[in-house]
């Protein structure tokens, strides 16, 4: 059934313009290496104002390998809720980007 979408959590930060984030061998990995483009989708809200955005980018993701941009990429991510647990690095070149911005109605 690989062509059920999975949507995943992950931690991530941007390098050079392309999506980097680390996962662990397993699920993630496995679909973020098949050569297939993913979708990487990314939301804020605030209650309050009741406003918010979503973007979404699409492209082939790849593993990285490369020891010392492994190491450049886990110095700038935030660390996850298992630390150290997750070193394999991934990073998404996106071939396109959409958003929107969610904005509340105040005319009526």
């Amino acid at each position: 059934m690989s062509a059920i979408p999975e949507v995943l959590p992950v931690n991530y930060t941007l390098l050079e313009g392309d999506i980097v984030f680390r996962t662990g061998l397993g699920t993630k990995l496995c679909a973020a290496t098949r050569d297939a483009p993913i979708a990487f989708e990314v939301d804020e809200s605030d209650p309050a104002t009741l406003s918010g955005w979503s973007v979404l980018a699409v492209g082939i993701t790849e593993e990285v390998t490369d020891p010392e941009e492994i190491a450049q990429v886990l110095a700038i991510l935030p660390d996850g809720w298992v630390p150290y647990e997750h070193v394999q690095v991934i990073r998404l070149a996106p071939i396109r980007v959409s958003g929107r911005r969610i904005l509340r109605d105040t005319t009526g």
